[in-house]
């Protein structure tokens, strides 16, 4: 986008009103703003994960800290608020039609109004090396 060879990009939601994210174009300084193309979405099956090295000091405290932490929030239900505040849920486009539902290879999350508090699906694995949430 920024050398103008771009006029779309596939991106999470911003957590920023109307769902826009800013960014600044490195050739000239000006501002670009990038906005959602309304009642569309795509999914992007992905998952969060956090690497921890066994060959780090403390690995195996920082490993245990991180998976009870993700432990904690999940029995709080403390994920799902976060992942709307960040944009990769979002109410506004809950009803939106989803481009690729064919070709998705995990079903996205979808959000609700009504329980903006339900636990989330998926799993948290570990081993010796990382911690992760998957979504």
């Amino acid at each position: 986008m920024h050398a103008g060879r771009a006029d779309l990009s596939i991106l999470e939601f911003s957590g920023h009103p109307g769902l826009r994210r800013y960014a600044t174009n490195k050739n000239d300084g000006s501002d670009i703003v990038l906005a959602p193309i309304p009642g569309l979405k795509i999914a992007l099956p992905d998952e969060r994960v956090f690497a921890v090295s066994k060959h780090a000091p403390n690995s195996a405290e920082v490993l245990k800290a991180l998976n009870l932490g993700l432990k904690t929030m999940r029995e709080k239900n403390l994920i799902r608020p976060l992942m709307r505040r960040t944009g990769m849920l979002s109410d506004t486009t809950a009803d939106w039609h989803l481009v690729n539902a064919s070709t998705s290879t995990k079903k996205p999350v979808k959000s609700s109004s009504t329980s903006p508090s339900a636990p989330l699906s998926g799993t948290s694995t570990s081993t010796d090396k990382n911690a992760s949430i998957k979504y």
